[in-house]
């Protein structure tokens, strides 16, 4: 652009899209300006044509859907090197159809909280700050609403304590987890269900490190993350508890060891830290390296650790892929099942 050329002036619009407590977003493909960055659905305003009107009709275009722009959410004001753009910026609700990829773009549905690990453009970036400033990061389905208190801010904090117990298998190793803390975790499994009552979960603590690389040793990470071999040195487990079933007292464990381990992960998760059930272990190593009783079968072992990851729930694609998989950013994504689908019938 000339020296003293007046800089063309774009008005966008741009679609916040709700569907279970996720924004949709979309990631700008080859050959557009600013491709590679994830944005918001969305679109340049044609002559003549209304702020609503533009963005069902780019929506429409670019993902296949019908959306009904509702409330003003915002408007951002930011001059690149060679335009200048005015994006508004609105909530949408009764979403129809299913966002197909019409132009080559990605997409996905990603809670409000993990928005920063994606890399969006500087005005994208102002309407993400000013969501979590408005909501305090509590969203709800069909539109953003704060959420405050009673049953609504229950409901939120449960099922966000629960997406938080997804594993972990990167760590801040030198973040230490006390014994402590441990026995805290294993009281709340204690106190968790147990089939007849039988109570025949006993465990092994440990935060110390040649125990910990001791326990490590014997585990492997990621069946789906083939050219990965588990965490490194700085980003293993902190602490571990090593869950086991006395024959003493009964030989089959139902799902006693799932419900106990469940539990530590939730107090684990309320606490700031992060875990992983490992079942993949070699026993017979553990049992003699430990010098654990021939009584007590092995049942898994629990990782614990200050997440050095982030992990993100998603709806599972079309292709029906259940594997987890890690993208380039280092973000872990775990496809989930509709609850369409679980659910047979009511």
């Amino acid at each position: 652009m000339k020296p003293g050329t007046p800089k063309p002036h774009l008005f966008v619009t741009a679609g916040l899209i709700w569907k279970e407590g996720r924004l949709l977003i979309a990631r700008r493909p080859p050959g557009f300006h600013m491709a590679g960055f994830w944005e918001f659905p969305g679109g340049k305003q044609e002559p003549g044509e209304g702020l609503r009107e533009c963005l069902k009709r780019e929506i429409r275009e670019e993902l296949g859907i019908e959306v009904q722009p509702g409330a003003h959410f915002l408007t951002v004001e930011h001059e690149y090197e060679t335009r200048k753009i005015t994006l508004h910026v609105f909530h949408c609700t009764g979403m129809k159809g299913r966002p197909v990829s019409r132009e080559g773009q990605e997409f996905r549905w990603v809670f409000p909280e993990d928005l920063p690990l994606y890399r969006f453009p500087p005005p994208d970036r102002t309407v993400i700050e000013a969501l979590q400033k408005d909501s305090g990061g509590c969203t709800r389905k069909g539109g953003r609403q704060a959420v405050q208190g009673g049953k609504d801010m229950d409901e939120y904090r449960i099922k966000d304590l629960v997406r938080k117990t997804r594993s972990i298998r990167r760590y801040e190793e030198g973040a230490p987890v006390s014994l402590d803390v441990l026995r805290f975790l294993v009281d709340l499994a204690r106190c968790s269900a147990s089939a007849g009552n039988l109570q025949p979960l006993k465990y092994i603590l440990s935060n110390e490190k040649t125990k910990n690389e001791t326990i490590f040793s014997t585990l492997s990470w990621a069946a789906y993350l083939e050219d990965w071999k588990g965490p490194g040195e700085g980003e293993r487990p902190a602490a571990y508890i090593i869950v086991l079933g006395d024959r003493e007292i009964t030989t089959t464990f139902g799902c006693d060891h799932g419900i106990a381990s469940q539990s530590i992960l939730l107090g684990a998760a309320s606490m700031g830290l992060g875990g992983c059930i490992v079942g993949s272990v070699e026993r017979k190593v553990l049992r003699r390296e430990l010098s654990i009783p021939d009584r007590y079968e092995i049942l898994h072992v629990i990782a614990l650790g200050k997440p050095k990851e982030t992990v993100v729930i998603e709806p599972l694609g079309p292709d029906g892929d259940i594997r987890y998989w890690r993208d380039t950013s280092g973000v872990h994504h775990v496809p989930k099942r509709s609850l369409k689908e679980i659910i047979l019938f009511s």
